[in-house]
């Protein structure tokens, strides 16, 4: 017999695990859902953006980022968007933002980081670090299986 019961058993195993992986909720850091995340962060005392994140994909295919695109806008990036925690310029930040996420907006790079800040300015007044849109950028309940909390410094 070239199979032994263990061989038997894990293959059981196996099979059995697949069958469950329909049932099994698993966060994988995206809901799949059509709605926008927007994320804010701590940031010396105050709350300010993390990142505007299309719930169903991530780094989409799009332009390079180009920080003079930003010009515009430069001195509210800096204010309302800072880097805080794991890059080493603001602009690197935005760039990691952009090719992440912002190039699944389907916006322009100018256009996706001045609708950030827009709702930003619109809502960061209800100090929660989620805060969801639907695909038209209208401010919505955030599904029950966001991690929204509340800020409250």
């Amino acid at each position: 017999m070239p199979y032994g019961y263990s061989s038997i058993a894990l293959l059981v195993a196996v099979v059995g695990i697949v069958s469950a992986l329909p049932l099994l909720h698993l966060d994988l850091g995206y809901n799949h859902g059509d709605y926008y995340l927007m994320r804010l962060q701590e940031c010396n005392n105050t709350l300010t953006i993390h990142g505007l994140w299309a719930q169903w994909a991530d780094d989409c295919s799009g332009p390079s980022f180009n920080v003079t695109e930003l010009d515009p806008i430069l001195n509210q990036m800096n204010t309302d968007w800072p880097s805080c925690v794991g890059h080493s310029t603001n602009a690197d930040f935005w760039a990691h933002e952009w090719s992440k996420h912002g190039t699944c907006s389907n916006l322009e790079q100018l256009k996706y980081f001045q609708t950030v800040l827009r709702l930003y300015g619109q809502y960061k007044y209800l100090q929660q670090t989620d805060i969801c849109f639907d695909k038209q950028f209208n401010h919505m309940d955030c599904p029950s299986n966001s991690t929204a909390t509340y800020y409250d410094k």
